[in-house]
């Protein structure tokens, strides 16, 4: 018997949303006898969340919740444990919704699909997924959309199972995002900090660019941009950290004969860019 079955069983208007969820009446209020569903559980994880009381837990809560000894049931096996740097590409369906935030300040749909930006409605935070050279699947990054400190968490299988999420592990500072899809050899690419950035420079036609997701850049990243462009070209945030770290990643690459320089413009950040800012400055010829 799988999780649906059990939940049919034991909840008011069980149905299922997709291959992945289903929803319910939520037991905690009303009684259970709400009018419209609003109790969501993932049935590879036993992950839950109600989206009106507000109550979250993971597939040991829900067994409590629910009073019944769920020992015996079979959870879809959508979700294999990673091994090592790896991870099962199924977990992106958790994150299939779309991050309005982003969308709201002017991130296209087209451009958010293509690069798998996702929601976690458990969470409340933009997941952006995290490949190594060659496009394998090695972590999925949880950007808070509300302030929340901290602002970005990592995703690992553990947590994904229910467990508590940890802290962006240094494991994964060794790639850079978006680097799988820039070839080795290119002339030139552009270097920034964050996936927004990344993403926005990408949605108005620079598609050699990558992110070190954050300023504090480590010898793996350095190495990867050695190998994989001719010349770099650093355009970190406009902040005093931003201005810092951009002038030692220069300085890193030029000491591995890179030619770097940093690009000065306008603004905070390059996602605050107008599309004619980008097309003036992101120019080979600059």
């Amino acid at each position: 018997m799988d999780l649906l079955d059990q939940l049919d069983a034991r909840l008011n208007l069980v149905r299922r949303t997709s291959d992945t969820h289903a929803i319910a009446a939520c037991p905690v209020h009303k009684g259970g006898q709400e009018a419209h569903p609003s109790f969501s559980v993932h049935l590879a994880s036993g992950h839950y969340r109600c989206f009106s009381c507000g109550i979250t837990g993971n597939f040991e809560s829900l067994k409590k919740l629910l009073g019944y000894n769920f020992d015996g049931v079979n959870l879809m096996p959508a979700i294999r444990r990673e091994t090592n740097d790896q991870m099962n590409e199924s977990v992106l369906a958790l994150f299939r919704y779309c991050p309005v935030a982003l969308a709201d300040t002017g991130f296209s749909e087209a451009t958010l699909l293509k690069f798998e930006v996702g929601y976690d409605m458990m969470y409340e935070r933009i997941t952006f997924p995290i490949r190594a050279p060659g496009g394998r699947l090695v972590a999925i990054s949880g950007r808070a959309a509300d302030g929340v400190e901290p602002r970005y968490k990592v995703y690992t299988g553990t947590m994904l199972r229910g467990a508590v999420d940890h802290n962006y592990a240094p494991r994964n500072k060794s790639w850079l995002y978006g680097g799988h899809l820039v070839p080795k050899g290119t002339p030139l690419l552009y270097v920034v900090e964050g996936y927004k950035a990344c993403l926005w420079l990408k949605q108005h036609g620079v598609d050699n660019v990558v992110a070190t997701m954050g300023t504090k850049v480590t010898p793996s990243q350095i190495t990867h941009l050695q190998n994989l462009a001719d010349r770099v070209i650093v355009v970190f945030d406009n902040d005093v950290s931003g201005r810092t770290s951009g002038k030692i990643v220069q300085q890193a690459l030029l000491a591995q004969g890179v030619p770097a320089t940093v690009l000065q413009y306008p603004g905070a950040q390059p996602d605050n860019l107008s599309p004619e800012e980008i097309k003036h400055l992101f120019n080979p010829a600059n």
